[in-house]
């Protein structure tokens, strides 16, 4: 028997697929994001069609930290696409069902958990509204960076209007607009599930509104969620919800649900759960998506308290080939298989591992700069580009590198070295524009990198990026295609790290990960004399995740919820 097929002699009933995790699995760039929020999609018309008018359809989580703008970006353009097609399948019937929204639900740190009048004395005009635009592309004309967040004190609302095309997002920022206007689709942390023990109308996600304000939107207590609100009780509308629970739980980077963030998320989920079966008779659907993963079986049982699980899609009877994915093939040669990374591994003799990497970053803008100043000389090398004009629109793909260091004093370091030595690199075309992403970066900063790399002037622009200096926090939910250089200072502890931080690059077109390995480590003395055989092997290194939900001793930080 095969991961995830029903036990010999156990009749299958269609009712107990809601009783199992699928776990949605492909390598790092397969199209995992595409692949649920094309589910989210389907299901939400579904229920508009089946006569749920209002309410929670699916929520999708995110680990702490790694929900990005790239991720609610995408999120936001399937969401005005589905209100469209909403409005086309309904027709004259379409203003009888709540249109299609994005409710975004984070952490208080992030965003406003209340919009009071206190809120609108701080925040009294568009600019000052600004840490709050979580979107900043429209998804209606595609104009970029064209959002602007404008505060409605009368309505209680924070607008996302597009100062091109004049449209309001479908977008909902704050927990109080979450719970008066139920979005179709919640897209959140995972910290955010601690809110059921703090917050009252929390439980509106599962069991929907009892009445309607004419002007704030939903309830289910005696007063309204805006205070004050001067509309008579007498124009509430009373509400019996369809089937008030969401259909979908979806967990992305289901990996990094570990240790003690597992042990604290299991408890809230299974609490989740038993909630939503008491309110509407049946819990959600769980569908976890990784591109790591290792003992899934297990993990799912603790964290959701669910019969089993089951991989999807299972594997097929050729290795990365299988009846829903096959690799890419070289279109002028198709019996060729592209590739998307090459890696190499450098063992210094001695000295700083970090000074390492940093000279191997040197190297790289150095040989960028020799091929901006001779291109024809490149152009010898490279056969099938034919022109100067083709050779740099080939190097816009290469002129940006990426550092991925362990610690903050590598990045610190690394940083430093870099930008001692911008003046010799670029030989007086211009200084080295260096970024740094730890932890302790704002979303605003990171937000702010990922947009200069999207859409990045020409080399010789004073404000083009050239390096990214980053720790892990970069390795999960960033999709740069810019980035196809890349220096790693040491091998990283765990071998799922290892791929979900190389998969940063390579994703367009061919990248080159230079893996800098230290001379004093036998595990890297080991990987470094193995190091094809290693990535021969890479998935079957990827160890199981632990996970218990009644470890004794667990510890929880702090949460911003």
């Amino acid at each position: 028997m095969t991961k995830g097929e029903w036990p010999p002699g156990v009749q299958h009933q269609w009712g107990d697929d809601i009783n199992w995790a699928d776990v949605l699995w492909f390598p790092t760039g397969g199209g995992k994001t595409e692949a649920y929020l094309g589910l989210v999609s389907c299901a939400i018309l579904y229920d508009r069609l089946r006569g749920k008018d209002l309410g929670l359809t699916a929520w999708l989580r995110f680990p702490l930290r790694m929900l990005s703008i790239q991720q609610l970006q995408r999120a936001m353009g399937m969401i005005w696409e589905t209100e469209q097609e909403r409005q086309s399948l309904l027709g004259e019937k379409s203003s009888s069902s709540d249109p299609v929204q994005l409710g975004y639900f984070v952490g208080g740190s992030t965003t406003p958990n209340q919009l009071n009048d206190f809120f609108f004395q701080q925040h009294p005009d568009s600019p000052s509204c600004e840490n709050y635009r979580v979107v900043p592309d429209c998804p209606c004309c595609g104009g970029e960076n064209t959002v602007n967040v404008i505060p409605d004190k009368e309505n209680a609302r924070l607008r996302h209007k597009c100062s091109d095309c004049d449209n309001e997002l479908p977008l909902l920022v704050s927990d109080s607009e979450v719970y008066r206007f139920l979005p179709s689709l919640i897209i959140g942390t995972i910290d955010k599930m601690a809110t059921i023990g703090l917050q009252r109308s929390f439980g509106i996600l599962w069991a929907g509104p009892k009445w309607s304000c004419p002007k704030h939107g939903y309830s289910f207590g005696e007063y309204c969620n805006v205070y004050p609100c001067d509309i008579n009780k007498k124009l509430r509308k009373a509400i019996t919800p369809y089937d008030s629970s969401p259909t979908f739980h979806i967990q992305d980077e289901l990996h990094l649900l570990q240790e003690e963030l597992g042990a604290f998320a299991g408890h809230y989920e299974t609490l989740t759960r038993f909630c939503e079966q008491e309110a509407s008779g049946h819990p959600a659907k769980i569908i976890a998506a990784t591109a790591t993963i290792e003992g899934f079986e297990h993990q799912a049982k603790n964290l959701y308290g669910v019969k089993g699980s089951r991989r999807v899609p299972g594997r097929g009877y050729v290795r990365h080939e299988s009846f829903y994915a096959t690799l890419e093939r070289d279109p002028d040669h198709l019996e060729h298989k592209k590739t998307a990374r090459v890696f190499v591994a450098f063992r210094p003799p001695g000295g700083n591992v970090s000074d390492a990497a940093a000279t191997c970053t040197r190297i790289l803008h150095e040989t960028i700069v020799s091929m901006i100043n001779n291109p024809f000389g490149s152009l010898a090398a490279i056969p099938d580009v034919k022109d100067e004009k083709k050779f740099r629109e080939l190097l816009y793909y290469y002129s940006a590198t990426l550092t991925y260091v362990r610690s903050l004093q590598g990045g610190t370091r690394v940083k430093d070295l870099l930008h001692s030595t911008s003046d010799s690199v670029h030989r007086g075309h211009r200084e080295m524009n260096i970024k740094y992403l730890s932890g302790r970066s704002s979303s605003g900063e990171v937000s702010d990198v990922i947009h200069r790399v999207d859409r990045s002037p020409e080399w010789e622009d004073p404000t083009h990026l050239d390096s990214i200096v980053a720790t892990n926090m970069i390795s999960h939910g960033v999709d740069l295609e810019r980035i196809n250089l890349m220096v790693m200072d040491s091998f990283p502890a765990e071998t799922l790290e290892y791929i979900q931080a190389s998969s940063r690059n390579g994703r367009k077109k061919v990248g080159l990960v230079a893996v800098v390995l230290p001379n004093y480590n036998l595990r890297a003395a080991s990987i470094y004399n193995r190091f094809k055989e290693y990535h021969q092997h890479l998935d079957r290194m990827v160890s199981p995740v632990p996970v218990n939900r009644f470890a004794k001793y667990a510890k929880i930080g702090r949460a911003h919820v």
